[in-house]
């Protein structure tokens, strides 16, 4: 985590590995290298495209 990067657990500690995971008004921890914090998700994820998946229409 001193590297830039944070975990994201929910209520029961579990980890949050993926956006899709989260629902909006979801209670998360985030832990940083120095610390901890707490939040909550505003709305539903907004999900990236995964481009290899999607078939293209001619």
């Amino acid at each position: 985590m001193a590297r830039g990067f944070s975990l994201v657990r929910d209520e029961a500690q579990a980890v949050i590995a993926r956006a899709a995971q989260l629902k909006a008004d979801q209670a998360v921890t985030i832990e940083f290298a120095d610390g901890t914090a707490e939040a909550i998700i505003r709305n539903k994820p907004k999900l990236k495209v995964d481009k290899l998946k999607v078939e293209k229409t001619p």
